[in-house]
């Protein structure tokens, strides 16, 4: 079931890759970011959370918060991601135990969404590559890539209080949240 605007944002519990433990209870008081990324090889993916650290050193810290799940298990993550480990969580979700957190924040699977990112965001695909991020051909994509194929990306604005200010589901996996909504929940925050 997709969250909706107001729901209080489903607790949770894990360990990041730099192996601290957050929980998602001890950011009440802080707006925060909750991202659902694909597999740790997908350059897509891996471009937007490029973007999103840029943007979390420079403009958010401190006033907003940023987990990010990736649909991998903690050595894939490993591979694609230690460039990112930073200010923000990094969780490879598989192998976090039994409570399927993707479902929780009812993060779907689209096949089809899956194949037409392939076309529609070349320039992405680009990106990843021009950055050094993410698998950097469709062949290492498919021999690294770790989670569900067809998985889109989703993205959750919370007000302080953990309720949720903005829910965005991707109908491909190069669809997220725009930069601009973050900002406007940011700056509503900034001294």
């Amino acid at each position: 079931m997709r969250l909706q605007e107001g729901a209080l944002a489903p607790l949770f519990h894990a360990r990041d890759l730099q192996g601290r433990s957050i929980a998602l209870a001890n950011y009440y008081g802080s707006p925060t970011l909750i991202a659902f990324y694909r597999a740790a090889a997908c350059p897509v993916c891996c471009v937007r959370l490029w973007h999103l650290l840029r943007r979390a050193t420079h403009l958010y810290q401190p006033t907003l918060q940023v987990i990010v799940l990736v649909d991998s298990a903690p050595a894939a993550a490993e591979r694609y991601l230690p460039r990112f480990q930073s200010v923000i969580a990094l969780i490879a979700e598989r192998d976090q135990g039994p409570v399927d957190l993707a479902e929780a924040y009812g993060v779907r699977s689209s096949l089809v969404g899956a194949v037409r990112t392939r076309f529609k965001r070349r320039q992405a695909y680009a990106e990843a590559k021009e950055v050094g991020v993410g698998a950097q051909s469709l062949r290492e994509q498919r021999a690294t890539f770790d989670g569900d194929w067809g998985r889109m990306p989703a993205e959750f604005l919370l007000w302080p209080d953990l309720r949720i200010a903005q829910a965005h589901y991707g109908t491909d996996a190069g669809d997220f949240l725009s930069v601009t909504v973050v900002d406007a929940l940011v700056s509503r925050f900034l001294t």
